[in-house]
């Protein structure tokens, strides 16, 4: 039972994810319960004409006020904003219209920051050119709400790069006019004029209602069911626009005429379809819902937060598209998604997209941990070899996803499983030998130094001290893996030198272990510091020290052996140890080689001379202090080996 558990636990591993939930319903559902409406907040002081219209220069001081939605509880700190106008041709109508009040209530919802405006009404039915100033007045108005919001961003906690503007019927033609308009671009009627009836300039498009200095630009505009007097105003890069517009309305012209049944005493307009035309010329983002032989105020009419023939069954779908164009609108395009596509089992790789002011990013992988998170940029640990997968959605900072991940599909590859069989102590000057598996055939030693590679996967090393190594081996998919293993030098004992005394051979005591041989034989129970000679012959002695480390002695030749050498003088150095001024003793007459070597073997003295007579032979060598090997060399072929030892 345990063993079923964990190959499921081991399964579950292999196919982890690790995933943040990175969608949320805001802008789309009524994901708040309530909203908090504050009305009455003044915007703007303005000149407007007196209730009854006498001429365009009878002007009276006018306040006005706009009411604001937001949503209850809700913590974000960018939110859009949604400004919308009543309708009623600029004779009627206020910014409590039950169809105004009802769209900024339920966008306010779904998360969007709402207000309905008031703007400045009144015109001469019967003159064009008042008709032109009215409109002009109320983009003004217009104008002068964006401007105290962009002011005001922080207090209603708004984006002000995602202001959207619209309204309905006489609120769209100020909407649109506001939007697409420029200074240039004002018609000659809001200039100053003279005559019977001279009228005021009505100044810049900003130049009315508060100084806050900001521009009237905005993000898009809904225009339901109205028009604009000069397409031409529409020009490449302006704002996207969503339109609602029936094909019969008798108000407002669907495609171009005389608005507010007044025929040719207003100006000529372009209704939806006009400037459906014309975006779609200049390749402008246009959303437009027609709605076949329907006639003006789809959604019914609201006066003063009355429905007086309304909602209608367009409501719900007006509202859901004006939903669906925002969200569109607002929603980022995804960027690109960087990082390695192949990786090896246990590896660790960041992944990031382009880091973008205010957007946080949201990260999902599949069999794969993440180690860290750096707003944009993420560090995972991959794990089981086979596929993984890195996703991440990019969410701007009014907490709207990407419509898709951004996904990278990544190969895991095996780590490579280092094997090492070998020595793991040797003794002095020995090499040891290493088998290795696990990754390819080549393998990278740290420290390199006296390595060498003998076969596949064999190798042989001879540290001069003990020494620890790190062995990298690597797969053919580029995988890597690196093991650890120690080699322990000991040291070798000092190469003994044989001395004799009759027919004794002998060696110092210092030694663990002893073997004795004979012309490279070992000699039987030879394991003392002594043996006894028993033939002519090279005699050495193999010596152990307590780590098992063994060392040949010099070789000792013994030559013509009979009774008689039993009974003469051996050389021998007198005294040992000296300061080097020594005499050699026991040499026999004739020619000899006097050569002086150190423990490495290196000659370090040597000197010729003849022995005429039996006294001893001085000897004086400028040597450091330290252990010698004195060797004496006959014409004969006899040799000598004596330890000299030079006491400094």
């Amino acid at each position: 039972m345990r063993s079923i558990w964990l190959s499921i636990l081991t399964l579950f591993a292999a196919h982890a994810v690790f995933s943040q939930v990175c969608t949320n319903n805001r802008y789309r559902e009524r994901v708040f319960s309530q909203v908090n409406k504050t009305a009455n907040i003044h915007y703007a002081t303005v000149q407007s004409l007196p209730t009854v219209y006498l001429n365009e220069t009878q002007t009276v001081t006018q306040n006005l006020y706009l009411d604001v939605w937001q949503p209850a509880g809700d913590t974000l700190q960018k939110r859009p904003l949604v400004i919308l106008a009543f309708g009623g041709a600029f004779l009627i109508g206020t910014k409590n219209d039950a169809d105004i009040q009802a769209a900024c209530d339920s966008l306010a919802h779904l998360g969007y920051v709402t207000a309905s405006i008031q703007y400045r009404l009144g015109l001469n039915p019967l003159v064009a050119a008042s008709g032109e100033r009215a409109v002009y007045r109320a983009a003004q108005d217009y104008s002068a709400a964006v401007r105290y919001f962009k002011q005001f961003a922080n207090q209603y906690n708004i984006d002000t790069s995602a202001i959207f503007v619209g309204g309905c019927s006489a609120g769209s033609f100020a909407a649109l006019h506001m939007a697409y308009g420029e200074d240039d671009e004002r018609p000659a009627s809001t200039f100053a004029s003279g005559g019977l009836f001279p009228a005021p300039d009505l100044g810049c498009f900003d130049c009315s209602g508060n100084a806050y200095p900001f521009s009237h630009r905005v993000r898009g505009v809904i225009n339901m069911w109205g028009a604009i007097g000069f397409t031409s105003w529409i020009e490449p890069n302006d704002p996207p626009i969503v339109s609602f517009h029936g094909t019969l309305d008798p108000v407002v012209p669907y495609n171009e005429g005389f608005p507010f049944t007044a025929g040719a005493t207003l100006p000529f307009v372009y209704g939806s379809a006009k400037i459906l035309e014309r975006t779609q010329q200049l390749g402008i983002h246009h959303e437009f819902y027609s709605y076949p032989s329907a006639l003006h105020q789809l959604w019914g009419a609201g006066l003063e937060e009355t429905w007086v023939a309304g909602p209608t069954e367009f409501q719900v779908p007006i509202l859901n598209g004006i939903r669906d164009f925002l969200f569109g609108q607002l929603k980022p395009l995804p960027t690109s998604l960087s990082g390695p596509e192949n990786a090896c089992s246990g590896e660790q790789f960041w992944y990031q997209v382009p880091l973008r002011s205010g957007f946080s990013y949201c990260w999902q992988v599949q069999n794969g941990q993440i180690l860290q998170q750096n707003n944009n940029q993420l560090l995972v640990k991959w794990n089981f070899p086979g596929n993984g997968v890195v996703k991440v959605m990019e969410i701007s900072p009014n907490q709207i996803p990407t419509d898709t991940f951004l996904v990278k599909n990544i190969t895991i590859n095996p780590t490579p499983q280092i094997q090492i069989t070998g020595m793991q102590a040797i003794c002095a000057g020995d090499t040891a030998t290493l088998n290795i598996s696990g990754g390819s055939d080549t393998y990278v030693f740290t420290p390199s130094g006296n390595v060498t590679q003998t076969a596949p996967g064999q190798f042989q090393l001879w540290p001069t001290q003990t020494t620890s190594y790190t062995i990298l081996g690597q797969t053919q998919s580029g995988c890597s893996a690196q093991s650890a293993w120690n080699i322990t030098v000991n040291p070798s004992p000092v190469a003994p030198i044989i001395t004799r005394q009759n027919d004794i051979l002998f060696v110092p005591q210092q030694y663990s272990t002893y073997q004795w041989y004979l012309d490279g034989l070992p000699i039987t129970g030879a394991n003392s510091n002594t043996v006894a000679i028993i033939g002519n012959g090279t005699y050495s002695v193999l010596v152990g020290n307590n780590q098992n480390c063994a060392v040949f002695s010099f070789p000792y030749n013994v030559q013509n052996l009979s009774v008689e050498d039993y009974n003469q003088e051996v050389p021998a150095i007198f005294p040992n140890p000296s300061e080097g001024l020594f005499t050699l003793t026991g040499l026999t007459i004739g020619a000899c080689n006097l050569q002086i070597l150190d423990m490495t073997g290196k000659t370090v003295y040597q000197k010729s001379f003849v022995v005429s007579d039996l006294s001893p032979q001085p000897v004086s060598v400028n040597l450091p202090g330290g252990v010698y090997v004195l060797n004496i060399s006959k014409v004969n072929g006899e040799k000598t080996n004596l330890r000299l030892i030079i006491a400094k």
